[in-house]
């Protein structure tokens, strides 16, 4: 966004991916006033309340994750889309297809037969 990289992708057992820059800014919302009223308990159960709806979230994928040849770059690319997604306000960009202009020509010849 903006031009800045990602930066490193890290990923944790038990806490999951992030980039250094996603996590800076994570560190920034933190110091948000009004979460800091919350106390200890409170904090923790909205932890857990977020630990779980996370991984409801995450049930669909264990199957792509299984199938996969290989879970890390699955992970992080779908995690790196996300971001894109994200960051371009929801609109998907379109991926250039060298062929695009031969495959529409092969279509035109199947139409006009």
């Amino acid at each position: 966004m903006y031009g800045v990289g990602y930066g490193p992708y890290v990923q944790l057992p038990f806490y999951g991916s992030f980039t250094l820059r996603d996590e800076g800014g994570d560190m920034a919302d933190g110091l948000y006033p009004v979460l800091s009223w919350l106390t200890w308990p409170m904090s923790i159960g909205k932890w857990a309340v977020e630990g779980i709806e996370t991984r409801a979230q995450l049930l669909d994928s264990d199957g792509l994750l299984r199938q996969s040849s290989d879970p890390y770059i699955l992970v992080r690319e779908a995690y790196f889309q996300r971001h894109d997604f994200i960051a371009n306000g929801g609109k998907l960009t379109p991926a250039d297809n060298p062929n695009a202009q031969a495959i529409q020509d092969e279509l035109k010849d199947i139409d006009s037969q």
